[in-house]
């Protein structure tokens, strides 16, 4: 494939890769397929073991996949949600404040999650581990829970996290470490 890019002119070449914008998901998905580029998600069980989940990388993270294959002809790793953020067991019915948020525990069939998460987000998260992680990163959970004990509706905070990185996973309170900057975006 990098041979035939290596053909084209430069601006055909710009044009072509700006142009991968305009594929349907089915179209890429395809051209994945054929070309044994990684498009569905990974996950690492906590016993080592690697599965396929039922979860696929956004649009941009696939494409940038893809020009890279046309640009080099190789093929990228796959995504892979490290063991340490997945546990096999459901998770709690109702979460406490310490309770750390694993990979799928926000999907629509764990109702106590959703709950916690739109209350900790004052109704701003619908769906999605995006929109969960950003939240808690962005500090606004951490801002709710300090507004809800000023008002005499809970316990005095102790920060536990800084948000979802591998290395370290959210937990239902989060540091109010980050730059305001950070959080103006957010929450923008």
């Amino acid at each position: 494939m990098a041979g035939l890019l290596s053909q084209l002119t430069k601006n055909e070449r710009a044009r072509l890769l700006e142009e991968l914008n305009y594929l349907n998901l089915a179209e890429i998905r395809r051209f994945c397929s054929a070309h044994g580029i990684p498009y569905k998600i990974l996950a690492e069980n906590p016993s080592g073991k690697v599965m396929i989940t039922k979860d696929t990388d956004r649009k941009p993270i696939v494409l940038a996949r893809m020009r890279d294959y046309l640009a080099t002809g190789k093929v990228g790793p796959p995504t892979l949600i490290p063991a340490k953020i997945v546990r096999d067991d459901p998770p709690p019915a109702s979460p406490g404040p310490q309770d750390r948020l694993y990979y799928r525990w926000y999907a629509k069939e764990h109702i106590g999650i959703l709950r916690s998460l739109r209350e900790l987000t004052t109704g701003r998260f619908r769906d999605g581990a995006s929109h969960a992680y950003s939240s808690w990163s962005s500090g606004r959970t951490e801002r709710r829970r300090r507004s809800q004990i000023s008002r005499g509706r809970g316990q005095t905070p102790t920060p536990t996290g800084t948000g979802y990185s591998p290395r370290n996973t959210p937990t239902l309170q989060i540091s109010s470490t980050r730059k305001r900057e950070a959080a103006g975006k957010a929450c923008a």
